[in-house]
């Protein structure tokens, strides 16, 4: 324990230094420094991995980081520039430690972790490099590595488990997280931080499909962006920091994920709109470079990636191939076609829908800002305008969603639609965050007293505004806190049924390797879903750390062939008593075997 707190401080000091260390020479609003220096770190990480030089890397930027740290510690000592927390701060301090207790004691649990991005984590962690075809243990090669290869440094630095990649995943989230407050003029109105934290509630809220307890990036993708969107709010007057930032921070969006461009190119609109509203005191020639140069960024990092899968003749599944689009499609028939579009739009329109409640929900509470805000502001069709720049944004994506489903999805997954709403939570949580810009915006244009200096305990225009305010931060700040205890309890609840699926079944069973080998493997289970979906594969794969692992459960075969069977493999893994595997083994060997890890040769002789 003692040694994984000093390695946890360890990390601060190093991400503490490196902000530092960024600040010095590109100053930023205190609540996007973070973000930013998280992006630049991943992209350093990024061009090391494809450079081949990614553990130098990892230690060249910890050196750096931990000497600035230290440094920077003990200038502010010195100075006395440390400041007490404000309001704000002790609530999302509280919001943090909250997840980060849960998170220390959760592992892995959702299906992607195992089949991608848990394993390819690990193969980082003990490989140093990134995966080619030549590596069969990562299936999915060709997906972009961005959030990846921060979790990896996480784990180099704090040493490596699933609660570690998770923390280092939660890291990611909260530093964008943090930004949103940077779009609040005036930080001592708790009203506006209630809100705000009880938009986080409703992030959490919608991101149900997957929560937080896990490594895929659906609900990290718009935060990302949402968190450079936060960031050009508050550079809206420097253009040159702005290119810099948008190229930073889209350029690392990019290599999430391939449906992250959707998110990069938003970013990028946004960013463009920021230089060329200032396009009266910059000349033309200058916002066309500017322009110029933001978009090239924004899109390198990703265009990198593209030329390193070239390298390799095999795409991974998921690669990015219009051949292999074409082909999936053509496996369609218009019938198929029909079932996939009436299900898509069923499911759309249900009002049991989750992501259709974000969406609806997000309408609603611009209606209804609009009306009470427009007898107070001198913008009263802002909000509406907001609303109707997101209907075109959520069509776009849905449009997209649904061509997923035709050309790059096989056909029994596509007629479920399935990880729907993991998709589309996306641009629901991506929605409701741009409503809180402009919704934290609006209502603090709609305050009594406008000169931020002279808001004090009077600057209400009556008792009974001030009355209502007062009520309404505490209303406000309760619905947030319930909020997001609730989404901490339902973590909970997943952590206290993990011991009873074959995920925990499996991590309770076997020692976790980290040797790459080629040994085969068969995990024996009475689950038989378990085995049909290839749960039980895709988790061993992880944990046997071998791309050579079976999972079954109907051994009804005659004893000859159940030996030649078992000798195909080097070790079997019971995880549960399985009566007609148990009573061949006996008829093998004379005697009862309990759940275990076994080696074939001591399980036959």
């Amino acid at each position: 324990m003692a040694l994984t707190l000093l390695r946890y401080s360890l990390l601060v000091c190093i991400l503490f230094g490196w902000s530092s260390l960024l600040d010095r020479y590109f100053p930023l609003d205190r609540h996007i420094r973070l973000f930013f220096t998280l992006s630049v770190l991943t992209l350093l990480l990024y061009i090391g991995s494809l450079l081949n030089v990614l553990l130098y890397t990892v230690y060249i930027l910890a050196a750096v980081g931990f000497v600035y740290g230290i440094l920077s510690a003990r200038q502010r000592l010195y100075t006395q520039s440390f400041h007490w927390p404000k309001f704000y701060q002790w609530f999302f301090m509280l919001y943090a430690a909250v997840f980060v207790t849960t998170l220390a004691r959760t592992p892995l649990v959702h299906y992607d972790n195992f089949s991608h991005w848990g394993t390819f984590v690990k193969f980082l962690f003990t490989e140093n490099r990134l995966a080619t075809p030549a590596d069969p243990l990562i299936e999915f090669f060709s997906y972009p590595v961005g959030s990846s290869l921060f979790v990896y440094f996480t784990t180099v630095i704090a040493g490596f488990s699933q609660q570690t990649m998770l923390i280092g995943q939660f890291i990611l989230i909260l530093s964008a997280l943090y930004t949103c407050f940077a779009v609040v003029k005036d930080l001592n109105r708790r009203l506006l931080v209630s809100v705000v934290f009880i938009f986080f509630s409703l992030f959490n809220h919608f991101n149900i499909a997957i929560r937080m307890n896990n490594l895929l990036v659906d609900f990290l993708l718009p935060l990302i962006a949402l968190g450079g969107i936060a960031g050009i709010i508050t550079l809206k007057n420097q253009p040159q920091k702005i290119v810099l930032f948008t190229a930073v921070t889209a350029g690392f969006l990019g290599i999430i994920k391939n449906s992250g461009l959707f998110f990069v190119a938003l970013l990028l609109l946004y960013g463009l709109a920021a230089i060329f509203s200032q396009r009266k005191v910059i000349k033309w020639k200058r916002t066309l470079v500017y322009s110029l140069v933001m978009t090239a960024g924004s899109f390198l990092p990703f265009l990198f990636w593209l030329i390193h899968l070239s390298r390799f003749p095999a795409q991974s599944k998921h690669g990015v191939s219009l051949d292999a689009y074409q082909s999936i499609f053509e496996g369609k028939n218009s019938e198929i076609i029909q079932d996939i579009s009436r299900n898509f739009l069923t499911t759309l329109t249900s009002l049991s829908t989750p992501s259709t409640q974000g969406l609806i929900l997000g309408a609603m509470i611009l209606l209804l800002s609009s009306f009470v805000f427009s007898k107070y502001t001198d913008q009263p069709h802002r909000l509406l305008r907001t609303g109707m720049l997101l209907l075109g944004i959520t069509v776009l994506y849905y449009l997209g969603i649904y061509a997923m489903f035709l050309f790059s999805m096989p056909i029994d997954e596509a007629l479920v639609l399935a990880g729907f709403e993991r998709y589309a939570s996306s641009i629901v949580i991506f929605n409701l965050g741009i409503i809180l810009f402009d919704l934290i915006r609006t209502w603090d244009a709609a305050f009594y007293v406008q000169e931020i200096e002279a808001r004090d305990r009077t600057a209400y225009k009556s008792i009974y505004s001030k009355n209502v305010y007062q009520y309404a931060t505490v209303l406000i700040t309760a619905l947030a806190f319930l909020g997001i205890q609730s989404e901490n309890n339902g973590m909970l609840y997943n952590l206290s049924e993990v011991d009873a699926l074959p995920q925990g079944q499996i991590a309770a069973t076997v020692d976790e390797q980290f040797v790459l080998s080629d040994h085969a493997h068969l995990i024996v289970s009475t689950d038989t879903e378990a085995v049909d979906n290839f749960l039980l594969s895709v988790v061993g794969r992880y944990y046997l750390y071998s791309p050579h692992v079976t999972g079954r459960e109907d051994f009804d075969m005659d004893p000859d062939f159940f030996e030649r069977y078992l000798n195909e493999y080097d070790t079997v893994v019971l995880l549960e008593p399985h009566f007609t595997f148990q009573e061949m083994i006996y008829l093998q060997t004379g005697h009862m075997i309990e759940p275990g890890h076994y080696s074939v040769d001591s399980l036959l002789n």
